[in-house]
């Protein structure tokens, strides 16, 4: 069974990390600013994008609050502003 199946605290915490991570794929242009901004003053949102910009360890090396992410993580890219998106770039 995966590990998270023995972990409701970290499932959750899966579940969360999944709805943040789409809305802001979803936010409209006007909204890039905040949302970079409040990115940048999130510690956990900074250890995920050091994650996607310098590489991910394993799973278990993975502080805790970027855990949720790390199934994910093939899927996550950031934008020039610092932005956390999830699925193609608009390059691809």
């Amino acid at each position: 069974m995966p590990y998270q199946e023995h972990n409701p605290p970290l499932t959750i915490l899966m579940k969360e990390a999944t709805v943040r991570v789409n809305l802001l794929t979803q936010a409209s242009p006007t909204k890039w600013e905040e949302i970079a901004s409040l990115t940048a003053g999130d510690p956990e949102m900074q250890d995920v994008l050091f994650h996607i910009n310098n590489g991910w360890p394993q799973k278990k090396k993975t502080k805790i609050a970027a855990q949720p992410y790390w199934h994910c993580k093939e899927e996550l890219y950031s934008t020039k502003e610092g932005i956390i998106c999830r699925g193609h770039t608009h390059n691809d």
